[in-house]
């Protein structure tokens, strides 16, 4: 068993064992055989690759940098006689992304010329009863985010918790990370060259059109989460302490707007203290930071940014926790505008009895949630865009008003203040010297108010219409003076 490793380097190392597809003749670069290759399992972003090493065969070590890094390298070897095969695996475990309370399978190809033995590991510990080269994950939730791996051995009595050296002859599988988001082909990434490695292909569409779904699209009004673990996550060479707190354990998560509008960010329902920064650009050398945060969030610990955001911008999330710690993060997004009205607030009078229908113009996206109140109290079930009143009371005068709430913001606007309309009032005056009887009328007067008078009771006939809103009104009756008796009413 031959065992590279670049423990020690000064930079984030990539690793890979090759042989030449000519034996014993030049170099032939266009047909190397890939033997192993490693980015990351040497610890503190350096490599470490293990394979059967055949006597007498010509192997090429290549060392390279993820996303360009350099520095010195330190390169260690050994190679173990005494173990004559260890298992290969040729088809990783792969991450996923999935709904919440979804099935989830993640399965291992490993071969050798013994028998093989299976232990998958989550966050690791070791799962119990899972022994097999498949795991299925049941009704994914929260508290089952995180990193799966499998550990392959030729033997069922290697030691099984898995520490380091324990075991030299097993081989453990590549991370795969379990998230829960709306997007099957997003996840969060450890180092932002994972999440940037699409946006430097020459074929990349920089701006995507108006309603055309891209990788990591945020739409107007739609709010997205992704559940992540951090478990596992390392701070890369050259990252910045994001809003100037020592994490030590970010994720990074693109997020493109779709058009134009505020960007709202946030942490919020996480179980670490988190931090959270906002950048443009293609790499840790070009990071230019948009917004950041500590601790802004309503519990204190997780973290809120919001800022005005362009269409077809890339922007690069980095969820961190602070001192690093590791744990269950929520990272939650949104696209939209606060509620808005240019709605003046007016002044009503409203008559007894009579049916009254308010409107809010509040706007905002997404659509806000609405709350009318009266005199400041809420209306109980009162949420729609239209009040209603009926048969309407004296007990329901007062000032109408409307709280729009959307994830953005909150806004009260007062909409109209109702006052009872003075009722009808018919006074008797006087005999005038020329026989004639007049009355005054006041209270709620409209163009239909009429003034009847009577002998009997029985037989009204009219006196006086109202053809203006004006009050008080001089009501003239010249023929009083003809009846013994004579009453007087006022209709509308």
């Amino acid at each position: 068993m031959a065992r590279f490793s670049t423990r020690g380097s000064s930079f984030d190392t990539l690793l890979a064992v090759y042989t030449n597809g000519v034996p014993s003749g030049p170099l032939d670069l266009a047909n190397l055989g890939g033997v192993a290759g490693d980015d990351d399992r040497g610890g503190f972003h350096t490599s470490e690759v293990v394979f059967n090493a055949v006597g007498g065969t010509e192997y090429l070590i290549a060392i390279d940098g993820f996303g360009r890094a350099s520095g010195n390298i330190v390169l260690s070897w050994n190679l173990d006689p005494n173990i004559a095969e260890v298992p290969r695996i040729f088809q990783q475990p792969v991450s996923q992304t999935v709904a919440p309370r979804a099935d989830v399978t993640f399965s291992v190809f490993a071969a050798s010329a013994q028998p093989l033995f299976y232990q998958w590991v989550f966050n690791c510990e070791l799962i119990p009863d899972a022994t097999n080269a498949v795991l299925t994950v049941t009704n994914v939730q929260a508290a089952k985010v995180g990193s799966y791996s499998v550990r392959v051995s030729n033997s069922p009595d290697w030691p099984g918790d898995g520490q380091p050296g324990q075991c030299p002859a097993c081989l453990t599988s590549l991370q795969a990370f379990l998230e829960i988001g709306p997007d099957s082909k997003v996840l969060s990434q450890d180092k932002l060259g994972d999440v940037t490695a699409a946006l430097t292909r020459p074929s990349r569409q920089s701006a995507p059109l108006h309603g055309q779904s891209v990788i990591g699209s945020v739409f107007p009004g739609i709010l997205g989460t992704q559940i992540l673990n951090n478990f596992g996550a390392t701070t890369e060479q050259g990252e910045p302490n994001h809003a100037g707190v020592i994490g030590g354990a970010s994720r990074w998560r693109r997020l493109t707007p779709d058009t134009d509008g505020l960007l709202q960010v946030d942490t919020l329902g996480s179980k670490v203290d988190t931090v959270l920064a906002v950048y443009t650009g293609t790499d840790l050398l070009d990071l230019q930071l948009v917004a950041e945060d500590n601790n802004s969030g309503p519990d204190g610990f997780t973290s809120v940014v919001r800022f005005p955001a362009k269409r077809g911008t890339n922007y690069l999330v980095a969820a961190d926790a602070a001192n690093e710690a590791q744990g269950e993060i929520h990272l939650n997004w949104g696209l939209g505008s606060p509620p808005a009205s240019s709605q003046a607030p007016t002044n009503r009078v409203v008559r007894l009895g009579e049916t009254i229908a308010l409107l809010t113009e509040a706007t905002g996206t997404p659509a806000p949630s609405l709350q009318w109140r009266w005199n400041g109290a809420p209306l109980a079930g009162r949420t729609n865009a239209t009040l209603t009143l009926t048969n309407f009371q004296a007990a329901q005068a007062g000032t109408y008003s409307v709280v729009a709430s959307n994830f953005l913001g909150t806004l009260t606007n007062e909409v109209a203040t109702l006052t009872l309309a003075e009722l009808l009032r018919l006074h008797s005056a006087a005999f005038l010297t020329n026989g004639t009887f007049r009355l005054l009328l006041s209270g709620d007067l409209g163009p239909k108010t009429v003034v009847q008078a009577s002998s009997n009771l029985l037989n009204w006939l009219p006196i006086f219409t109202n053809l203006t809103p004006a009050a008080p009104i001089e009501v003239i009756d010249a023929g009083a003076s003809n009846h013994p008796l004579r009453f007087y009413r006022a209709a509308q």
